[in-house]
């Protein structure tokens, strides 16, 4: 399975394999998985969609479907589809405007009154956790996996 002329010959293995990928919750809700809540989990959060999910993996549904289905209550997040600015070398190439953003995401997570505010994708969550420890925002960030039971 090659990847067509000019291109080496492994491409169309890595294209069957990221064919075949799929994203925690996406792999859940297509296996009909429905974990619970973890024992420490909040009861109420908001989530964060980061840029990979949204915008590559054009995915809004099934982190929803994951926590409803672990009985945890979510309430969306303003400007939901607002980027956290840590994207790629973005961070490093226009570190005041993704510290804003960062920052923005944070505020908006803080003003939803949620317990936590949940992704999946670590590095969206590294980046607002820090910039709202850096700031001051009162700020819980977990990884959607660190709700549920597993």
């Amino acid at each position: 399975m090659g990847g067509g002329a000019g291109c080496p010959p492994e491409e169309g293995a890595a294209r069957d394999l990221a064919g075949r990928t799929l994203e925690l919750t996406q792999f859940l809700v297509a296996h009909g998985l429905a974990p619970a809540a973890a024992r420490d989990a909040p009861a109420h959060v908001t989530h964060h969609h980061s840029c990979h999910m949204l915008r590559l993996l054009r995915e809004t549904e099934s982190p929803g479907h994951v926590l409803d289905g672990a009985g945890i209550e979510h309430t969306p997040l303003p400007d939901a589809e607002v980027c956290c600015g840590f994207g790629g070398v973005f961070a490093v190439d226009f570190p005041e405007v993704s510290g804003a953003l960062g920052e923005a995401k944070a505020r908006s997570a803080a003003s939803t009154d949620a317990e936590a505010l949940v992704g999946c994708d670590l590095s969206c969550l590294v980046h607002i956790a820090g910039r709202a420890h850096r700031t001051g925002i009162d700020l819980t960030v977990r990884h959607i996996a660190e709700v549920l039971e597993g």
